[in-house]
């Protein structure tokens, strides 16, 4: 299985009602997207980096979670023609900076057993 996850940080102007939109959308993908096993996205609750004093450039605001079956069912994900639409009209307007990593759950380095 691969896992995509996407973090985003939003425009200091973008507006609330954009925000929402953009999470409502979302809820709509994965009935549309083949291949797509699991799916999780979730707002930053706005803990995390204030011990590092902001050295690294703080948080992100947004992540989104996409567990599919392989790297052509991935593929199948970022071409497919409803996911290039949301970003387009929900994601594009509202994001200040977005970083992305897709990996292997099979190849984790580091999946540990936590009493």
């Amino acid at each position: 299985m691969l896992r995509h996850v996407v973090m985003l940080k939003f425009r200091s102007d973008a507006k609330t009602t954009a925000i929402a939109e953009y999470k409502r959308e979302l809820r709509s993908l994965p009935s549309e997207i083949p291949g797509l096993r699991s799916f999780y996205f979730g707002s930053n609750v706005g803990s995390g980096s204030e011990g590092l004093g902001g050295e690294f450039g703080g948080n992100y605001d947004f992540v989104v979670i996409s567990d599919l079956d392989d790297l052509d069912a991935y593929q199948i994900y970022a071409n497919h023609p409803a996911h290039a639409e949301l970003n387009r009209l929900y994601v594009r307007p509202i994001i200040q900076n977005r970083v992305a990593i897709q990996t292997f759950t099979e190849e984790s380095e580091g999946v540990f057993p936590v009493n």
